[in-house]
């Protein structure tokens, strides 16, 4: 820490002293006591001791504050063996839990901090003795839930959508994780699309149970015991999972979800259950035949007794992971698909937000390579280079979002599709970035001849990054060939480019190898107009062909000795400093010989 800091913290510790000892008869903690705390991994810097009223009742208390105090929050901690877990909000430590993590002081009135955190505590402590915030333990299940979890039990991942029924669910155990889903085919396709090769044939899938119940435990209901959950679930008195000798006789763990609402959303716990071991030849219920034992007497006799593992739940259900549960736009996306044809530095950033956003369904086509002159503006990196664009843009985003379908085809499109004449039918949008005009061209012409393409987008930049296009194409308004001319010039360019400046492409020192020169920031805008306009048209927003132009920044544009078209100009006024979104509608030319 350097002078200037030291001198502040020090200063702010003796305000914390003297208020702590005139205010509440506190006195500074001995070293043993200090030692002990560091312990509890509070990475104490000094401490107090002093105690807090609450009903009359004093209760020893700790003042704590670490090495980066004033500008980290103080803690304030009481014994933990008296309080922890019998009331919420302390931690295991004896911490009080008084304010939430993004919740901020003011380092400049130490003294002030203390005091509102001391009061705090308080009140924490009077509710605690009164009840009132035991509720707590419910709405906030997950936190007190993992607190007690036994420290060898897995995370387990769940895309188990958070709903009743009670019903059977899929647990796929590997070496060091647990995931749990509701059909097995998806279960093991998650399982390798997030992991790809590397634990291949290390995993174990069996059935398990999935219970809704209208609340969640309290601690003290927390199952230690096979019958205690047996009890929770009453599932050695039901036919919910009926299972048979044998399944329970293989069976080494049988695993159950719990689901329940809260003030806050779904929440989960998860519980496995070991089977008692037995020798080879001692039945697994005596006086049945093989087959015919009642499940609640198979339950006791091979699980009642045996020590209940708790385990935290992550959800990693597309709901949760692309709107953390509250967005109606990622329900629809995820039924969504939509094909991306052209991988570069605008396609493959496009694909990588939408599955972001939730959409269900990609194909990537991609015929070319990565090389090392793109990595500094593709999503990609260097360890694929010298590998196609959409088989590697396909790994590396299933394994981002493995509960997706993505696929990809290394070829044309057009070669694609000479074989398979409905390969875009399936889809619900095609998107092409490719900057060929010949490809671009194809695409249209077979849209508005195919009564069974879906919507088109045709996304590009202008020269040097300096504007971008997204030009929805639907069946309402005009195509793409109604704003080019017959070689592939787009009629309403927004910047134009001073003598002796080649605004068009750059010539590579090697026979017809062109380029366009632009940076990762450059390509920003055009990106987000793109993906705006595929997920209006995935949702039913817009219902006719719209042209919408990012305009980039003057400063940049005159950096790169370039000005504004001033027939654009004409049409839709000075930008300014630019940075700006300009939609508009795309009518039908009458030159058109696609669209008249």
């Amino acid at each position: 820490m350097s002078e200037i800091l030291h001198k502040i913290r020090d200063k702010a510790v003796e305000e914390i002293s003297a208020y702590i000892s005139d205010t509440h008869n506190g006195t500074i903690v001995s070293q043993n006591d200090l030692q002990a705390l560091r312990r509890l991994n509070l990475g104490v810097l000094s401490a107090w001791h002093f105690q807090l009223n609450v009903n009359n009742k004093k209760v020893p208390a700790k003042f704590v504050i670490d090495h980066k105090f004033p500008y980290s929050k103080p803690q304030i901690i009481v014994n933990a063996d008296e309080y922890y877990m019998k009331y919420p909000h302390v931690e295991q430590n004896g911490q009080l839990c008084l304010f939430a993590d993004h919740v901020t002081f003011s380092h400049s009135h130490p003294s002030l901090v203390a005091k509102y955190l001391i009061n705090d505590a308080i009140e924490l402590l009077r509710d605690c003795y009164s009840g009132s915030n035991r509720i707590d333990f419910l709405n906030e299940f997950q936190s007190y839930w993992c607190r007690s979890e036994s420290s060898t039990a897995r995370t387990v991942l769940s895309f188990i959508e958070p709903h009743p029924p009670n019903r059977e669910l899929f647990v796929i155990e590997g070496k060091y994780r647990i995931i749990v889903g509701d059909e097995k085919s998806k279960l093991k396709l998650w399982y390798s699309n997030w992991l790809g090769d590397r634990e291949v044939g290390q995993f174990t899938i069996y059935p398990g149970i999935f219970i809704w119940l209208d609340k969640p435990f309290y601690p003290e209901d927390y199952p230690q015991k096979g019958l205690n959950l047996i009890k929770l679930t009453d599932i050695g008195n039901s036919n919910l999972l009926n299972f048979s000798n044998n399944e329970i006789k293989n069976q080494k763990t049988i695993f159950v979800l719990f689901g329940f609402p809260t003030n806050s959303g779904p929440a989960f716990a998860g519980v496995s259950l070991p089977c008692k071991k037995r020798s080879v030849d001692e039945p697994l219920v005596d006086g049945f035949r093989n087959g015919k034992a009642p499940v609640n007497l198979m339950w006791n006799s091979g699980y009642s007794l045996q020590n209940c593992k708790r385990h935290t739940v992550e959800r990693v259900d597309s709901q949760w992971i692309h709107s953390r549960g509250g967005g109606r736009e990622s329900k629809q996306l995820i039924e969504k698909s939509v094909c991306i044809i052209g991988c570069g530095s605008l396609g493959a950033d496009v694909a990588k937000i939408l599955a972001k956003s939730g959409v269900g369904k990609l194909l990537l086509i991609d015929k070319e390579n990565l090389s090392w002159d793109n990595v500094g503006r593709h999503v990609l990196g260097g360890g694929e280079v010298d590998h196609k664009k959409s088989e590697s843009l396909r790994n590396y985003l299933k394994a981002q979002l493995p509960h997706l379908q993505i696929e990809f085809l290394g070829i044309d499109w057009i070669d694609e599709f000479e074989e398979n004449n409905k390969l875009f039918e399936k889809f619900d949008l095609v998107i092409s970035m490719t900057g060929n005009w010949g490809s671009d061209d194809a695409l249209n012409t077979l849209f508005r001849k195919n009564t069974k393409m879906p919507p088109l987008i045709f996304g590009w930049f202008e020269a040097h990054g300096c504007a971008g296009h997204a030009l929805s194409i639907l069946d309402l308004g005009g195509c793409l060939y109604c704003g080019m001319d017959e070689t592939g010039h787009f009629k309403r360019v927004v910047t134009i480019w001073k003598a002796g400046i080649d605004g068009e492409l750059q010539k590579a020192p090697a026979c017809g190898a062109y380029y366009q020169p632009y940076g990762v920031v450059q390509t920003m805008g055009t990106k987000m107009i793109v993906v705006e306009s595929a997920i209006d048209i995935l949702l039913g927003k817009i219902d006719r062909s719209v042209l919408r132009s990012w305009i980039g920044s003057r400063n940049y544009l005159d950096a790169c000795e370039g000005d504004w078209n001033g027939e654009w100009l004409e049409m839709n006024g000075d930008p300014g400093d630019g940075q700006i979104v300009v939609n508009e509608n795309w009518k039908v030319s009458q030159r058109c010989p696609l669209c008249r």
